[in-house]
């Protein structure tokens, strides 16, 4: 009988080693990652042994399920080129500059040590914007890589901001167990679905920095996951808008507002731990500035010790004429907070159940601890 296979199920799976210097790993045939990933086809492995490697990195769409990994974790360290960065215009012709580029589903970045600053290559890419890593694929895992040093690069007056990891489009992506410290924007996403973001400790520039976000999610992110993450050091530490899905075990704590809810929010709010946030503990509008009514359960938060209200519920951000939906808050804990613990314009449907606190405004909201 004869047996036809693929040529695609056939080829065996290859692993390339790459080390700066060859002194940890001996039998490296390169000493730059990009080579080695350029030499590689789908399905394949690059170890990056210990070292520095100055190189702007794309994973090609072509060459699905690639990984690459340091050998051992965060041995390897991913800088910017000494030239700088090269920008690029994306599908919507933003300028862009990336320090890793992820384009092909189910590819795989394990374990690396980034840094910034992304200086950019020339000065006409000077105002390009700039993520340390940026993925535009499908079932993309990014697992335990720590980012660091992630300052906005200023250019003709402006200064565009740095995000830690963005995943501009795809579905399916996966963003845990790493440390992201020092950028505008923790993780930011921008049109992904069925996003999984959890288990990350982020860490920004104070919580007195205006415009700085841990966990930025917007732009119908349905079924999003964003679980026990650890966010703190930002102006928000989580915004949610355009969402659905589960927001859950989070510690947002040492923010300005710890958790913002907007604009066509439908997710599960659940069990965060909300606590010494500057402003707000927990902060929601009805119907934000796009005029998108807002709908969600906030139940099981423990929200305590923050400096204005624990959980403030406003009506509208600018287009208040159309239809609204509600929130319903259920057994939440929001306890010694600067001015209400429970608060609430009364101007929509929202359903209090349950919920303890000390001051309230309308005074119905909480229940006396």
């Amino acid at each position: 009988m004869l047996w036809l296979v693929s040529s695609a199920s056939a080829a065996a799976v290859v692993t390339r080693y790459v080390d700066d210097d060859h002194a940890q790993c001996p039998q490296a045939t390169f000493t730059k990652i990009q080579a080695a990933i350029d030499a590689s086809a789908a399905h394949d492995i690059v170890r990056v042994c210990a070292g520095t490697y100055r190189e702007q990195l794309t994973l090609p769409a072509a060459k699905t399920a690639l990984m690459v990994a340091s050998l051992p974790a965060l041995a390897a360290h991913v800088v910017a080129p000494a030239s700088g960065l090269t920008a690029y215009d994306d599908a919507y012709l933003h300028r862009r500059m990336d320090l890793i580029q992820v384009l092909g589903s189910q590819q795989h970045v394990l374990g690396l040590s980034i840094a910034g600053p992304l200086t950019p290559h020339i000065a006409s890419d000077g105002c390009a914007a700039a993520a340390a890593i940026e993925v535009d694929a499908d079932d993309v895992v990014l697992d335990g890589n720590a980012l660091s040093g992630l300052a906005d690069d200023t250019c003709s007056g402006q200064t565009p901001s740095t995000t830690g990891i963005r995943v501009g489009s795809g579905s399916g992506a996966v963003v845990e167990r790493g440390t992201i410290q020092g950028a505008r924007e923790g993780v930011e996403l921008d049109g992904a679905a069925q996003t999984v973001v959890e288990n990350n400790t982020i860490v920004g520039r104070g919580s007195g920095v205006d415009g700085t976000w841990g966990l930025y999610v917007l732009s119908d992110a349905g079924q999003l996951s964003a679980r026990s993450n650890d966010i703190s050091a930002m102006n928000v530490g989580m915004l949610v808008a355009f969402a659905g899905g589960l927001v859950k075990g989070n510690v947002l704590h040492d923010n300005g507002t710890g958790l913002e809810l907007s604009d066509g929010m439908f997710a599960d709010i659940d069990s965060n731990v909300i606590r010494h946030n500057t402003g707000d503990g927990l902060y929601a509008d009805v119907i934000g500035k796009y005029g998108n009514g807002s709908y969600a359960p906030i139940r099981l938060n423990d929200v305590r010790y923050n400096g204005h209200d624990g959980i403030a519920i406003y009506g509208c951000g600018l287009n208040c004429g159309l239809s609204p939906t509600s929130y319903q808050l259920d057994r939440n804990v929001s306890l010694s907070n600067g001015r209400y613990d429970c608060f609430d314009v009364a101007a929509f449907n929202d359903t209090w159940t349950g919920n303890i606190g000390v001051t309230a405004s309308p005074s119905a909201l909480c229940s006396p601890h």
